[in-house]
């Protein structure tokens, strides 16, 4: 059975899933095209079929860190709770 600081830290270990992304950065661009018409209910602004390419990395990365804090809270909270 694992104690209380033991718990802790195997949450603190194993529960890091965004630091890969943070210590690599250049090896993920996270990015996606939108289709402006599709954007505006099929209404056309410009000929042809406009899209434009958005790359969310660093917002991506927030977010993964925010929930990666979160989780790590909850099983930090769980932990003491049984112990």
């Amino acid at each position: 059975m694992l104690t209380v600081a033991e718990s802790k830290e195997l949450v603190e270990t194993h529960f890091a899933f965004s630091q890969p992304i943070r210590e690599n950065r250049d090896a993920f661009r996270l990015s996606t095209t939108l289709n402006l018409s599709d954007l505006l209910g099929g209404f056309r602004l410009l000929p042809g079929n406009p899209t434009v390419a958005v790359e969310y990395t660093d917002e991506a990365l927030r977010a993964l860190q925010h929930a990666e804090q979160q989780v790590t809270a909850k099983a930090n909270t769980e932990i003491t709770r049984q112990f």
